[in-house]
């Protein structure tokens, strides 16, 4: 074997054996680069069992008979008007959450039981209200837009010991019940998009409000995922997803910007210096951006509704709270919803009261209440 003695240089092979101090330093920030790559690796093989778990538990919707739609009779000498798209606005659910009524006056009471009521009849009063407008025009069309706080979540210390159930049991229900309410809606339309923002203030992971991925380190994530998992063979039904602060929708050509909105600032009551600062920040920075500008903004959060002509805010399902309570604060529970017309924009707004629903019989319950036959606590499908 020929060894070439000018191909071997002695600095090398010293460095090689007494590496410097720098070159130590690079391989062991490698070598902790590559254990981090393996702990996350772990990490999402285990997010991937948890889902593969769930998608195994879970059953997807069959595919619901269409209702039969009536063509409005327009007046001689008149046609009717282009069709228009309804919104509807979900937010504030706050599965999970147990409010005793004793506890603020019989002001309210909340619990999943009564949830699952005020989903129900808000499902049917909106089918209603949306047969009324039927009857001039045509809505073929239903958007479906969510700006979080689904669950209780475990943010807060009060919420950890009077919650009804864990967080990740609250995540699954809530996806179970908004993808069930949804499924019967859609049997009322032609074409239904919901329209998902996940990154929301009860359900994050963290315990301060996290802005970096924090549409997907959510409980919120998986309720919006649960949502698409369950409705994926409804044919007229398109689920988008968006892990993000904020999202722009296009209804009828009209832009609306959603967030949840707990990036307001705010305490205690509506934030209206607070809103309408963080409205003009956005149009300020939108402004030379064509495609990111936009009309009105919708958010939850506040769980009151209110109209602006700059923005939409929706109530909540979980109605007057204790702490609401403690501040002299008192706000049904409901959740609003508008037509939009392509050329003339928003109108016929409404707000569901849907603490009407409390003592009406729930019928059509996807997840059974424990007292009713054939429910098991260990099933999210009992029918």
């Amino acid at each position: 074997m020929n060894l070439d003695r000018k191909s071997v240089n002695p600095k090398d092979a010293i460095e090689d054996s007494n590496p410097s101090p720098l070159a130590r330093k690079l391989e062991k920030d490698n070598l902790l680069l590559r254990h981090k790559v393996e702990e996350l690796k772990l990490e999402l093989g285990k997010n991937e069992a948890q889902f593969e778990t769930i998608r195994r538990e879970l059953k997807s919707i069959k595919c619901l008979d269409p209702i039969p739609i009536a063509a409005p009779v327009a007046a001689k000498g008149t046609k009717v008007s282009a069709p228009l798209s309804a919104v509807l606005v979900l937010s504030d659910w706050h599965i999970g959450e147990y409010t005793e009524s004793d506890n603020i006056e019989n002001f309210n009471q909340y619990n999943w039981a009564i949830a699952q009521k005020r989903a129900y009849y808000l499902q049917k009063q909106f089918v209603n209200w949306v047969a009324v407008q039927r009857t001039a025009t045509i809505v073929d069309e239903l958007v479906v837009v969510v700006v979080g706080d689904m669950i209780s979540g475990d943010i807060h210390y009060e919420l950890q010991v009077t919650n009804e159930f864990p967080a990740p049991v609250q995540a699954v229900r809530a996806g179970v019940l908004l993808s069930k309410t949804i499924a019967e809606l859609s049997a009322n339309f032609k074409s239904v998009r919901v329209e998902y923002v996940t990154l929301d203030n009860h359900s994050r992971l963290t315990k301060k409000p996290q802005w970096k991925e924090g549409g997907l380190n959510s409980y919120n994530y998986i309720v919006a995922w649960v949502v698409g998992e369950r409705l994926n063979l409804l044919k007229n039904v398109e689920v988008s997803l968006y892990a993000n602060m904020k999202a722009l929708i296009d209804v009828q050509g009209f832009k609306y910007l959603c967030m949840h909105g707990h990036n307001i600032k705010g305490w205690a009551g509506f934030p209206w210096y607070g809103t309408d600062r963080q409205i003009a920040r956005e149009a300020k920075s939108r402004r030379r951006r064509k495609n990111k500008n936009f009309d009105k903004v919708i958010i939850g959060h506040f769980h009151s509704p209110l109209w602006t002509p700059d923005y939409i805010v929706n109530g909540s399902m979980s109605g007057t709270s204790e702490l609401d309570h403690a501040m002299g604060r008192d706000s049904e529970p409901c959740q609003v919803a508008f037509l939009v017309h392509p050329k003339y924009g928003e109108m016929n707004k409404i707000e569901f009261n849907t603490a009407n629903g409390d003592d009406e019989d729930y019928k059509g319950a996807e997840l059974a209440l424990a007292e009713q036959p054939g429910y098991t606590e260990s099933s999210l499908v009992a029918e």
